[in-house]
């Protein structure tokens, strides 16, 4: 995972509905993603960037990191959002409809000119992968710099490109969800799993949260508040986990200053990989605890 952001709870909020913004700022989020895409109209473009802009503001001060999904790079609108939403307040850009690593760059060069004047900002970059030719170069795409902190899946427009159409038992973008991870964790970078549509739909969709953590998203976007709790639970740290990753560190650190690489704990083996398990469930709580004593929202951890 990416070591320095916490994005477990991705919350997208329309970028026109100033109500909306209103009350993210209450929600016990991560992330915010202010959309300035799929769920803004043509004709209100213009007064969602102004909304956004200062919503990014309100939310910064309340502990929620604010990213912006800007129209596509190549559609006309994309590089003008970011000329036009940019400030310190917001942490990055999620970049719809990414095809290849040239998608990135191009928005690279767009954030560098304008960082001039914000010095010592710097935005991050979440590719939005949704495109078949995005599934192929996720790789590529996941090292085209080091703004780019994390892969986020968008599997509606994904099967939109395939021809076919999104279910709940995930058939037809099972590859794709699985290749995603992989290829971010490769990259060591997050990756953030697709948003599952019916948030009336409490079982269907905590076995999509569980799965989507089975295949090593660190975090969800989602599109409802109801959705947030278990979220965020699901992809935190368990009580367990956390005993088992201090056991584990306090018997392997020493065995390791004596030169071993395998241990006997409580009857099984553990070695490297366990230590750097260990290490991740840790930091993964580290995080956590930082973003509830910024934003005083969230329930406190072991």
């Amino acid at each position: 995972m990416n070591e320095s952001r916490l994005m477990r709870s991705v919350l997208y909020v329309p970028g026109n509905n100033k109500r909306f913004h209103e009350k993210a700022g209450t929600l016990d989020i991560d992330t915010a993603i202010l959309d300035l895409e799929d769920s803004v109209p043509p004709d209100e473009k213009e007064t969602a960037r102004s909304l956004v802009r200062e919503a990014g503001r309100a939310l910064a001060t309340k502990g929620v990191d604010v990213y912006v999904r800007m129209n596509a790079p190549t559609s006309g609108l994309g590089l003008d959002d970011i000329r036009l939403v940019a400030s310190a307040d917001i942490r990055g850009f999620v970049v719809p409809k990414v095809r290849g690593a040239e998608d990135v760059n191009l928005v690279e060069r767009t954030l560098s000119s304008i960082e001039e004047n914000l010095k010592p900002h710097r935005f991050e970059i979440l590719p939005l992968i949704e495109t078949a030719a995005g599934v192929v170069r996720s790789f590529d795409i996941a090292l085209a710099g080091p703004r780019v902190v994390g892969l986020v899946f968008g599997a509606f427009d994904y099967t939109l490109d395939m021809g076919t159409s999104w279910s709940k038992e995930g058939i037809e973008s099972n590859f794709a969800r699985q290749k995603i991870p992989i290829d971010a964790r490769a990259a060591g970078i997050s990756a953030i799993d697709t948003v599952y549509p019916d948030p009336n739909d409490e079982e269907g969709f905590l076995n999509d949260v569980k799965v989507g953590k089975k295949l090593g998203y660190t975090g969800k976007t989602i599109i409802h508040p109801k959705q947030i709790a278990a979220v965020n639970a699901i992809f935190s740290p368990t009580g367990s986990e956390l005993d088992w990753a201090r056991k584990v560190i306090d018997a392997y650190e020493p065995a390791l200053e004596k030169g071993r690489g395998a241990i006997l704990l409580d009857g099984s083996l553990v070695d490297m990989v366990h230590f750097r398990r260990a290490k991740d469930i840790l930091r993964a709580n580290d995080l956590i605890k930082k973003r509830q004593s910024r934003s005083g929202r969230g329930k406190p951890l072991g």
